[in-house]
């Protein structure tokens, strides 16, 4: 077998030499079939592990076991307390087998002490095999560091999709929700609050599961997910079980992978053309070839990997240089703006029905070039019956995305008068999330919402919420959820007069009124 090279990013070739398939079609003509995908379902992330450890002090350690499988992702919830907002900052990146983590988000809050919650992510190409490491983060002169960290499975590789945030400053609030908008079908949301006081614990909101909750000796926090089926806004929060103070809550969203395969709604918008094409190029020089559509029963061969194959074989009539070849055409929902990765996957072998060897290609139209990029292959020699092709584009992902926004694979057989067995072939899409700012809505008119980095951020930004001309409930801000609000009467026991715009004494016991019917109000010299 030959090593490829040239490939624009990961590639490989693998075989399972272990069952015989004796499937061919007697025929002289080279038969070249056509396929086209509408998308599939997102593929679901899946819990893997937690784990989580808290110190007072400014340097926490603690492990992790991590699993396997494919597109992992690591998220790290930390809430730090310091003396001061500032004292409550990390001094350095934390780090997972000494690997520096990426920031989601941090939110800070407080006054005379802060509270500070962060978000952290790894993506698979950082994450170690399977086994147990050591989770680290240091802050500056902090009384206490509380971590919680998740592992899952199945995560879209690229950074969170959005990301938003709220505090209660230290009004003692019992209650903080975050609302975001998701931008994906299946997006699993984080979050990490923490409270200034140790509290008995926190409740998340319906809908979210728990995943841990640690108290330290002036702090606690906790940290949950919860999977958002239809892309929209969507809220998380937490009710603190006792007084608490300097609540902080940070949340972001992590899309799933999807994966486009055979395995649901083929023959209906997808296709399958056959035509004679003797002398043909490898690879064929245009796009368009090939074109007969697959029957209901090849489609199904396709659908999943279980050795149940479609053969493409020679056909009689045909030339001795014709040569076999299976067009696959992926029509994505994804814009093509927004992928930044592919993998694609291809599984089969081949059909030698001329004797000989083989020579088992996979290609990948580059819509910006006009033609065939290799993105794997076997050696000129007979392919064992069970053989895999795959490879991923990661920085020219786009360029891959063609007319109608569709992306088309090629498997070739560089023998000529032989065929192709197909198993399976799958494309599996990660998305940035959002490319403009326009494409970040959380539905409250006084934030501000951008994009960054493929991530949106909701701010809330109080010029957006101009005074509205009246004195007595206080000044108008922005709150993340709630959209303007009002602070309130600014007068406290005096009484406030619209007219003037002034805080007035009062001189009646009429004029107090504090709204709760088993208090006495009274007037006492002016208050």
């Amino acid at each position: 077998m030959d090593a490829c090279v040239g490939f624009p990013s990961r590639h490989s070739v693998s075989t399972r030499p272990t069952r015989r398939h004796t499937r061919c079609a007697r025929a002289c003509l080279t038969l070249v079939f056509a396929l086209a995908l509408s998308p599939s379902a997102y593929a679901q992330i899946t819990f893997d592990n937690v784990s989580s450890s808290n110190v007072t002090g400014t340097s926490l350690s603690f492990s992790h076991a991590i699993g396997g499988g494919a597109n992992r992702l690591l998220v790290l919830s930390i809430a730090v307390e310091g003396t001061t907002p500032a004292t409550s900052a990390l001094t350095a990146t934390p780090t997972f087998n000494g690997v520096a983590f990426s920031l989601a988000i941090e939110n800070v809050t407080g006054t005379s002490f802060g509270m500070r919650t962060l978000l952290y992510y790894m993506l698979e190409t950082d994450l170690p095999v399977a086994g147990t490491y050591t989770v680290s983060i240091t802050a500056g002169s902090a009384d206490n560091i509380i971590g919680g960290v998740v592992s899952v499975t199945g995560a879209g590789q690229q950074g969170p999709e959005v990301t938003g945030s709220n505090a209660d400053g230290q009004t003692g609030a019992s209650t903080i929700q975050t609302t975001i908008a998701t931008i994906t079908d299946g997006a699993w949301l984080f979050d990490c609050v923490g409270s200034g006081n140790a509290i008995t614990g926190f409740t998340p909101d319906a809908g979210q599961t728990e995943r841990w909750d640690v108290v330290d000796a002036s702090s606690r926090g906790a940290g949950s997910t919860k999977e958002d089926p239809t892309a929209g806004a969507v809220t998380m929060g937490w009710t603190a079980e006792s007084g608490s103070n300097r609540i902080s809550h940070v949340v972001a969203a992590f899309a799933p992978t999807k994966t486009y395969d055979f395995a649901t709604g083929a023959g209906v918008d997808r296709f399958a053309f056959g035509i004679i094409i003797p002398n043909t190029p490898i690879p064929p020089t245009v796009n368009n070839i090939p074109s007969t559509e697959f029957s209901a029963a090849d489609y199904t061969a396709i659908g999943t990997s279980d050795d149940s194959r479609h053969t493409t074989g020679v056909t009689a009539g045909g030339g001795s240089s014709d040569r076999a070849a299976v067009r696959f055409v992926f029509s994505l929902a994804e814009p093509a703006a927004n992928i930044t990765k592919l993998d694609v996957q291809w599984e089969g072998g081949a059909a030698a029905t001329g004797g000989g060897n083989d020579q088992l290609q996979l290609w990948l139209w580059n819509a910006t070039t006009s033609s065939y990029t290799l993105v794997a292959g076997t050696g000129l020699a007979p392919p064992p019956p069970d053989t895999t092709l795959s490879g991923s584009f990661t920085t020219t992902a786009s360029d891959y995305v063609g007319g109608s926004n569709t992306v088309i694979v090629l498997v070739t057989n560089l023998k000529k008068a032989n065929g192709i067995q197909t198993d399976y072939v799958k494309l599996e899409v990660t998305g940035s999330g959002c490319t403009v700012d326009a494409d970040c809505n959380d539905g409250v008119a006084c934030t501000d919402d951008t994009c960054v980095a493929g991530s949106c951020n909701f701010a809330a930004n109080d010029t957006n919420c101009p005074d509205d001309g009246l004195f007595c409930n206080g000044s108008e801000s922005c709150d993340p959820v709630s959209d303007c609000i009002s602070s309130g009467d600014p007068c406290g026991a005096l009484v406030c007069n619209e007219t003037t715009d002034l805080c007035d004494p009062c001189t009646l016991d009429s004029e107090c009124d504090d709204g709760v019917p088993c208090t006495d109000d009274a007037s006492v010299a002016g208050s």
